[in-house]
């Protein structure tokens, strides 16, 4: 950690090159996890002993995080999505308000619009992860044509059928917390769509727990299959 630090350093003093404000602060942000996490003893686990983080699965694809957000079913939804590289660095982040709706129909918007940008930007190894069981089972059996959402689902499937290499996987909602940052911003803004080039400083921390691979305790949820 150290020596990425001195690296960075050195690019910019004795080879004159550039860096983003972002690589910057997430270096700093590591450096300062390191000796959080050298220097102070954390708590113990929970009651079962169970722990998730983010980007469980060991590969180099492009990872994509989509999560949906309200406050009552129904309410004001919101969904989210950040697309990441499988080392945890930025590429893109967007959110969206759908005025009043249920939570089902947010977190499937945030899968179809993921998906959506990710093939619009030609990623073509793409594992998505969404919190929402539900949604996912709903994706990946056969469309009901009475369902209420069946013109979203039938989206989506064709999404996931084209021709690229694409997973969709269930995380858990403590190791989504970057991406229920998006959603949220939803609702403080009030925007039908907004993308998002940079990450805002908010979420620098989140993302920076995602990138060390920092182990979240699981919450048991009535809430949790949604």
């Amino acid at each position: 950690m150290f020596k990425s630090i001195i690296g960075i350093i050195n690019l910019l003093c004795m080879k004159d090159e550039h860096i983003t404000i972002y690589q910057l602060k997430m270096e700093v942000y590591k450096l300062s996890t390191l000796i959080h996490k050298t220097c102070i003893v954390t708590g113990p686990a929970n009651e079962s002993g169970r722990w998730t983080s983010w980007h469980p699965v060991e590969s180099s694809a492009t990872m994509l995080n989509v999560d949906g957000s309200n406050f009552g079913n129904p309410d004001i939804s919101d969904f989210g999505g950040v697309l990441r590289r499988h080392d945890g660095s930025w590429i893109y982040g967007f959110g969206g308000n759908i005025g009043i709706s249920s939570i089902l129909q947010a977190e499937l918007l945030a899968i179809y619009h993921g998906l959506r940008v990710a093939w619009d930007q030609g990623y073509q190894h793409l594992i998505c992860y969404s919190d929402s069981t539900l949604a996912i089972q709903l994706v990946n059996t056969e469309v009901n044509p009475w369902h209420l959402f069946a013109p979203i689902i039938s989206n989506i499937k064709d999404l996931m059928a084209r021709d690229w290499n694409f997973q969709l996987n269930h995380t858990w909602r403590e190791a989504n917390a970057t991406t229920d940052f998006m959603a949220k911003m939803g609702d403080s803004c009030n925007e039908a769509w907004q993308e998002f080039l940079e990450p805002l400083g908010g979420i620098l921390p989140l993302l920076q727990d995602d990138a060390l691979r920092v182990q979240f305790a699981r919450r048991r949820s009535i809430f949790a299959s949604l």
